[in-house]
Parts: structure tokens; sequence; C-alpha cells
């Protein structure tokens, strides 16, 4: 299981600090040794409560690396919706060239649907 934390940590100050956000992301056991499934799941601030949810499919795991995961969590679970247009047509990383070429791809149907029964 990998954890995120985004903290917020004004003028650097860790007596201060705020947690932002969280998001979980593990393996459900349905993958095999070079393929993994995951499920991720976000939650803002210090909350129980999911905000969003995903499921990430034959992610090549021997491949990419845990930044190319939670690159990948990130752009399935909330999208490119932040970027400039400009920024959307840029040059591609191997994992976004990767998707295009279908070698990480997403199914819509079987997204699970977030429950309150996902801890950290």
């Amino acid at each position: 299981m990998l954890r995120i934390t985004i903290e917020l940590l004004p003028y650097g100050s860790e007596e201060k600090k705020t947690i932002l956000g969280t998001g979980i992301i593990y393996n459900d056991g349905s993958g095999d040794k070079n393929n993994g499934n995951y499920i991720v799941s976000l939650y803002n601030k210090n909350s129980k409560r999911i905000w969003r949810c995903n499921r990430i499919l034959r992610f090549k795991r021997k491949r990419y690396t845990a930044w190319d995961l939670l690159y990948k969590a990130l752009k399935e679970t909330i999208g490119e919706r932040y970027l400039p247009k400009r920024d959307r047509k840029g040059v591609l990383s191997s994992l976004q060239q990767a998707e295009r070429n279908e070698l990480l791809p997403h199914e819509e149907k079987n997204k699970p649907m977030c429950w309150k029964g996902i801890q950290s």
C-alpha cells in the first residue's frame, strides 16, 4: 500500500503543518507478477470520507516506478482539468505514450463505487 500525504508547512514550520489531503493506493491482489491492479482513494484534509476513488488496471509495475503509479492514479481519478490547453498538447511522457498505445488501458466499466469501508 502507498500512502500519499500533502502537507502545508507555513514558512517550513513542522509545528504548524496542516494536512491538505491524503491518498491511498493499494494492490487489490487480482494482478500478476508483471501487471498490478490497484484501488485509489483520495481524501480531503483530515476526512475519513472518500473524495474520489478509482481503479488502475494492468499497471506495468516492473517497467514503471511508484511515481508513475501516482501520476496515473491522479490522472485517472481527478483528470487533467487544471492544465491550460497549451500544456495538454505538450510532449508526451513515456507513461502517457504507453497509455496512448493501450499498454496501460483504463476500463470505465471496472471503476469501483466509492464506499465508506476504505480506511488507511
